[in-house]
C-alpha cells in the first residue's frame, strides 16, 4: 500500500512511503527529493526521519548527536557544476533507522530489520 505524505518543504513533487511491498520491493522505505538550492540537506533529514517515524521533529534526538548538519550541509550541497553528484552520499543511522542522504538531492530512510 502506497500513502503519499504531506508535502515537505523544498519536496519536489514525488514523494512517497511505502507500507508494504513498493515497486522497487522495499518495505518500510521513506524516500523523499529535495532542491538543495531551497532546503538544507540536515533539514531534509529531520523532516523525512519524522514522518518515517510518525513523529515530531522536536521529539526525536537532535540530528547533531550523530552528525555535524553544517558538514552535512557543505559536502552534499552543490553548485550545479559538480560532476560526482550521484555518486556522492552520506549514510548514517539515526532514530532505529538507516539514512542515506545523496547529492542529488534524495534522502532515502530505512527502517531496521
Amino acid at each position: 500500500m502506497q500513502k503519499t505524505a504531506p508535502p515537505l518543504v523544498g519536496v519536489r513533487p514525488w514523494w512517497t512511503m511505502t507500507d508494504g511491498m513498493g515497486s522497487d520491493g522495499e518495505t518500510g522505505v521513506v524516500r523523499a527529493q529535495f532542491d538543495w538550492a531551497s532546503v538544507a540537506p540536515s533539514t531534509a533529514v529531520v523532516e523525512t526521519l519524522a514522518v518515517a517515524t510518525d513523529r515530531e521533529p522536536t521529539a526525536m534526538d537532535p540530528l547533531y548527536d550523530v552528525v555535524d548538519p553544517d558538514a552535512l550541509d557543505a559536502f552534499l550541497r552543490t553548485d550545479g557544476t559538480r560532476t560526482d553528484a550521484a555518486a556522492t552520499a552520506v549514510t548514517f543511522e539515526m532514530e532505529r533507522r538507516e539514512v542515506v542522504v545523496r547529492a542529488t538531492g534524495d534522502v532515502v530512510v530505512r527502517a531496521e530489520e
